[in-house]
């Protein structure tokens, strides 16, 4: 070509765009793009919760609800229980329902050892514990007590018994505490009992020897107020003193009795921080020996730490008993001093109101002694007062594991958590073309058209001429619709010369250029077809023509031009064959000889169309690209990848190549799109092509279809 017409296709057209970055596909397009692989992972992820439901042992889960109160009955003071208030006391509730000393005693109950669930196993309570579960409500405080098992029978027994060894476990606890203060307290009783009767025969006594006595203005005598204020107050220093020698007594009774670390303490009459520690220490002792021997060092210094806090406990009750004595033996002075003021005012009057006063003493501490008594005995009757079982464990009829419905939305989830991730990958590992709107951003050029897949392997020939052996076809819509695309978008001639190139090889170029020559033709253009493929050449098997002689001999000089072209049967068509195939292609095409034959030839015919080798493996389309005024790269749906695409038109654009368009061959899914338009056009026109005159170009209605073209289908033919 010359320098004028290199200038003026420029000048005609747009000037060459280089691609654009990828945009990213909408996750829900990628994974309906990949949905066989979604769908795989999807069925895998259901045969796998199949097999599991059908090879899962079916578990029953039995259930017994309790609610436990923070405060325990009175046994000494109002403040006193056998519960410790905690703000954690119903978790700790749980953690004990779930200790091994619960779970111990509730496998020796009788018959739980024998159960199916339990028979087998070397170690039952771990077995258990296994089984067990324990929780708490989020909006309110009952406590859920869940035991699972192969037997619906087995799980209801099991979680009563565990319940009961809790219950029993508590009710122990507090009659064993109960049984030692109301011995203490009994034995004070018999003594305050004693007092009160010696204290009436006194006033007896008194009245005998002194007669009828008349006290009415003691309420005036200051004395006597005095005397009666301090009585009120050794009244009260005698049942503080009674209190603490009861603990005190307690404490040593159990140390002395049951001993050393084994010794449960008395828990109403534990107070303060030294008590909390004494019952931390003594706990962790029965953890200790659960899993050590008596000879392992952490017993060891456990027993020594709960010695110690015995030996602490007991020193700070005799601590309060001596305070409490000095206290009353205080005010025991006090009122011995009022009593001999009061003696030398009226010696009658005070002796007999002492009487009187220290039989009230004496009443009100039996009493005292009385109630607390009564209190104790109900406690130690009924056991652990502050639990109550709502809900027994029932046998269930329908097993709670495998379920069905969570099997399966886990499966369902699990496989469409896979199966997307897989897609995403697929999906981001895969370079093939998947849409048509790809094209544009990855070449910098438009599409021309699309070419429909071919059934079966027809034969070169055949693909080759198809717009004139099947002109209904819809191939042949295809390429007259790219042949239009082709006179739009190169105007006014000066789009003469057109390479038809590929990005790698076998993606149909040479039947495309056949093909379009053939419409170009038809539409009363001289057209030519140049064979320049000196690797694989194709066009004389196409136009049937000979291949001894063509251009490969012409640009080396050994025969002119005008004798290689060869006339075909088709009008307005001719071919200029590759001929032998020379071992220098490249060099060639770089010579003056084929831009003069170029120009030569453009004097004679209205296109000429150059079927090139492909862009990719070899040189040859890049020079000849470089040197004519278009160039149509063809592109196999479902075989060409992005790389190639991007690898192709970078080669085109460094070289100054001016891309016309890109054409999509082989696309399986072109026909459902004609079939529309088609049937519509016949319908319409009444088979409107047998009604064209001689020498009419045939309309065209074929739009390319901006549809997926992904997968690899069987192509239109030799390359």
């Amino acid at each position: 070509m010359t320098d004028d017409n290199q200038a003026g296709v420029e000048q005609s057209g747009q000037p060459p765009q280089s691609p654009q970055p990828e945009a990213q596909d909408p996750l829900l397009q990628i994974a309906w793009r990949r949905r066989w692989t979604v769908l795989v992972f999807l069925l895998a992820a259901v045969a796998v919760a199949g097999i599991y439901l059908k090879k899962a042992i079916p578990l029953y889960t039995s259930t017994s609800r309790l609610y436990v109160e923070q405060e325990g009955p009175r046994i000494i003071t109002d403040n006193q229980g056998v519960m410790t208030q905690s703000k954690n006391y119903l978790f700790t509730q749980c953690e004990l329902l779930k200790s091994t000393p619960i779970l111990a005693t509730a496998v020796e109950r009788p018959g739980i050892r024998d159960l199916p669930a339990l028979a087998n196993s070397t170690n039952p309570v771990s077995l258990l514990k296994g089984s067990l579960h324990v929780r708490l409500g989020p909006k309110d405080d009952i406590i859920d007590v869940l035991v699972d098992s192969p037997s619906a029978e087995d799980s209801a027994q099991l979680v009563n018994a565990v319940v009961d060894a809790y219950i029993d476990y508590h009710s122990k606890r507090k009659r064993s505490t109960a049984a030692e203060v109301l011995r203490i307290l009994q034995a004070e009783k018999v003594r305050r009992d004693k007092e009160l009767a010696d204290r009436n025969r006194g006033v007896l006594e008194f009245k005998k020897a002194n007669g009828v006595l008349s006290f009415e203005d003691d309420n005036v005598n200051v004395v006597t107020r005095r005397l009666h204020t301090l009585s009120t107050a050794l009244t009260e220093a005698q049942l503080g003193s009674a209190d603490a020698w009861a603990a005190f007594e307690t404490a040593q009774a159990v140390v002395k009795v049951k001993g050393g670390d084994d010794a449960e303490l008395v828990i109403g009459a534990v107070e303060g921080e030294l008590g909390n520690r004494l019952r931390d220490a003594q706990q962790k002792m029965v953890e200790l020996r659960s899993s050590f021997t008596d000879e392992h060092p952490l017993v060891k210094a456990g027993k020594e730490q709960v010695e110690l806090l015995q030996r602490q406990y007991v020193a700070q009750v005799q601590d309060r008993l001596n305070i409490a004595r000095k206290r009353e033996e205080r005010i025991q002075a006090l009122f011995s001093d009022e009593q001999v003021i009061a003696e030398k005012v009226n010696i009658a009057a005070a002796t007999y109101q002492m009487l009187l006063t220290e039989v009230k003493q004496a009443e009100d501490a039996v009493d005292l002694l009385n109630k607390r008594i009564q209190e104790l005995n109900v406690t130690e009757d009924v056991g652990a007062l502050n639990i109550s079982v709502l809900e027994t464990g029932r046998v269930e009829g329908v097993p709670t594991s495998p379920n069905l419905g969570s099997a399966l939305g886990v499966a369902l989830v699990l496989g469409l958590v896979f199966g997307f991730g897989a897609a995403l990958l697929h999906d981001r590992v895969d370079q093939s073309i998947r849409s048509l709107d790809e094209i544009p951003a990855l070449s910098g050029s438009r599409v021309l058209g699309v070419v429909p897949s071919a059934p079966g392997s027809p034969m070169p020939e055949l693909l080759g001429q198809q717009i004139h052996i099947e002109p209904r076809s819809s191939a042949a819509e295809a390429y007259r619709a790219i042949r239009t695309a082709v006179f739009f978008g190169v105007r006014d001639g000066r789009g003469k010369i057109l390479v038809v190139t590929s990005a790698v090889p076998g993606e149909g170029k040479s039947t495309l250029a056949s093909n379009l020559a053939i419409a170009m033709a038809q539409s009363g253009q001289r057209t030519l077809v140049v064979d320049a493929d000196f690797r694989k050449p194709t066009q004389h098997r196409i136009f049937q023509t000979h291949n001894e002689s063509g251009l490969a001999d012409v640009l080396q000089g050994t025969l002119q031009v005008d004798d290689a072209v060869q006339h075909t049967t088709l009008g307005n068509l001719d071919v200029l064959p590759c001929g032998p195939v020379p071992s220098n292609p490249s060099e060639l095409f770089h010579s003056t000889a084929f831009g003069d034959i170029l120009l030569h030839l453009g004097k004679s015919y209205d296109r000429i169309l150059i079927d090139s080798q492909a862009v990719v493996p070899v040189a040859d389309a890049r020079v000849l690209a470089a040197m004519c005024d278009a160039t149509i790269l063809v592109l196999r749906a479902g075989k060409c990848t992005r790389t190639q695409v991007k690898q192709a038109c970078g080669y085109l654009h460094a070289v100054g190549a001016r891309l016309l368009g890109v054409v999509i061959n082989a696309d399986p899914r072109y026909k459902e799109q004609f079939a529309r338009y088609y049937g519509y056009y016949a319908s319409t026109y009444g088979g409107w092509e047998e009604e064209l005159e001689p020498g009419m170009e045939v309309p065209l209605v074929v739009l390319p279809p901006k549809e997926s073209m992904k997968g690899e289908t069987p192509g239109t033919g030799a390359d």
